[in-house]
């Protein structure tokens, strides 16, 4: 009788226990209902949601903007802002694709908008080449859909442009490779190769500037093989320079047979004989230079030399 009665309070207790943690989270949840309710309206104002809409906008990577019906952006979020060159929203209001873009692309951009607000028909997924983050070239797939008032009346368009730069390029790399190997098998002339495998690697890599020069048949100098996009006087300057040790980073990497990487041009002692080309050179984006030698045979340039396996050239870009 005892154990029972000993066995009963104490599953009395128990309860009562459980019991009074429950009114305690029952009570915990009623104060932070409470408090949510107290910092947020039931209805949040205009300007709230104008917050959130923003907030969400700014935290997208790809390029949302709406702009009235003469192409002045009306809003853009912070991936067009930055991407153009801008810090705030403010800075790009009331601009168009002229301000910010080349006159051709300018023109591509605002007809296809035209369209849009003429018809009153989306355009979706279409793919525009667009210059953006500091003069650099991209791709964009673009989607734009007519701006309509309450009364429904078109007074602009809404777009939305993602980056597909990465796919264009690995397209452009495919064929690439493919028009050089056509040119091997094809035995075209080695300056021509050169000239379209230096404008494949400019493409990968945004901002770079290359070129190949090949070893003298003394092995002693060198000469261009191709730089389709390095300023002409640059060229001639270093074309039948002796290599060396202290030869800018193309004739030492030459002379060493090593790679070697210039951070600063106007500094590096391996510059030091070169101060002139390397003053002209620190106006434009080619302040840096990486040059590397390909192994193989010297092959003496020739405009009837064909593409051969054993050619031996030295690779720089900057």
């Amino acid at each position: 009788m005892t154990k029972n009665v000993t066995r009963s309070r104490g599953d009395i207790g128990a309860k009562a226990a459980s019991n009074e943690d429950t009114r305690r989270l029952i009570d915990a949840s009623n104060r932070l209902a409470a408090e949510v309710s107290r910092m947020l309206a039931p209805e949040p104002n205009i300007a709230d949601r104008h917050y959130w809409l923003e907030t969400m906008m700014n935290h997208i990577p790809d390029y949302i903007y709406a702009k009235d019906l003469e192409g002045r952006f009306l809003v853009a979020n912070q991936a067009t802002v930055t991407d153009n060159g801008f810090e705030t929203m403010q800075e790009i209001l009331g601009k168009t694709d002229f301000d910010l873009h080349p006159v051709e692309a300018a023109a591509k951009f605002a007809a296809a908008e035209r369209r849009v607000i003429e018809t009153g028909e989306p355009i979706f997924g279409i793919e525009e080449r667009a210059v953006v983050t500091k003069g650099i070239e991209r791709w964009l797939m673009t989607s734009k859909l007519p701006l309509r008032n309450k009364q429904g009346t078109t007074i602009g368009i809404v777009g939305v442009s993602r980056d597909i730069s990465d796919r264009k390029r690995a397209e452009q790399l495919l064929v690439g490779q493919a028009s050089l190997l056509e040119m091997i098998a094809a035995g075209a002339p080695i300056e021509q190769f050169f000239i379209e495998l230096i404008l494949l690697i400019e493409a990968q890599l945004p901002g770079i500037k290359g070129s190949i020069l090949l070893l003298s048949p003394d092995k002693l100098h060198l000469l261009t093989g191709a730089a389709p996009n390095l300023d002409p006087v640059y060229c001639a300057a270093i074309h039948g320079v002796a290599i060396g040790p202290k030869v800018g980073s193309c004739g030492t990497a030459a002379f060493t047979g090593k790679p070697v990487f210039v951070a600063d041009v106007l500094t590096d002692p391996l510059w030091v004989d070169y101060a002139p080309l390397s003053r002209n050179m620190a106006t434009d984006p080619a302040g840096q230079r990486r040059s590397a030698p390909i192994r193989g045979k010297c092959l003496e340039p020739s405009r009837s030399t064909p593409i051969r396996k054993d050619c031996r050239a030295r690779n720089t870009t900057n």
